[in-house]
């Protein structure tokens, strides 16, 4: 999802678009990593949503030990969780599109 974007700021540079992802040589804003089992990871934090039953889990990532803890929702928590969503709500629009 990221690397349309990646491309068009290596080559267009100067030209507006639009595109889900964000750039990766973009330092200054948030990069939200996500798979297809609900597993969102951003920084040192990161979430874990069911979609079938709506169970949310919310995590601290340490970095030294490479280990997840269980953590109360952040506000970065809130915002990888509907960052994810939207991703996912505008893919399914876009794939289910006759």
């Amino acid at each position: 999802m990221d690397i349309a974007p990646t491309l068009y700021d290596l080559s267009l540079s100067e030209v507006e678009y639009t595109a889900a992802g964000i750039s990766m040589l973009d330092r200054d804003k948030k990069h939200i990593a996500f798979n297809s089992n609900g597993f969102i990871l951003s920084g040192d934090k990161a979430v874990l949503f069911n979609v079938e039953n709506g169970e949310i889990l919310y995590f601290n990532f340490d970095s030294k030990s490479k280990m997840l803890s269980i953590t109360e929702q952040t506000d970065e928590h809130k915002f990888m969780l509907e960052y994810y969503k939207k991703i996912i709500c505008a893919s399914d629009m876009y794939i289910n599109q006759k």
